[in-house]
């Protein structure tokens, strides 16, 4: 957790995903261009719903997986 500088927390939100107002507070709290904001989840109706928000999306489905795609994003090296 130490990598994130914010959270935004659904039940103090009233809402959840993949509802599309999650994101745009998301976004618009830490002032965030969709484009180079990266969303990891393992259910698709919340990565599709990042992904229509204008998301960069991973659908997670493993752990090697993920670090791959992180390395592709060059989040990872």
């Amino acid at each position: 957790m130490a990598w994130f500088e914010g959270i935004v927390v659904s039940g103090e939100e009233k809402t959840r995903k993949p509802f599309p107002t999650i994101y745009q507070t998301l976004l618009r709290r830490y002032a965030l261009d969709p484009a180079h904001t990266l969303f990891i989840d393992d259910n698709p109706a919340n990565v599709h719903a990042a992904e229509t928000a204008g998301l960069t999306r991973i659908t997670f489905a493993s752990p090697v997986q993920l670090r791959a795609a992180l390395v592709k994003h060059g989040v990872l090296s």
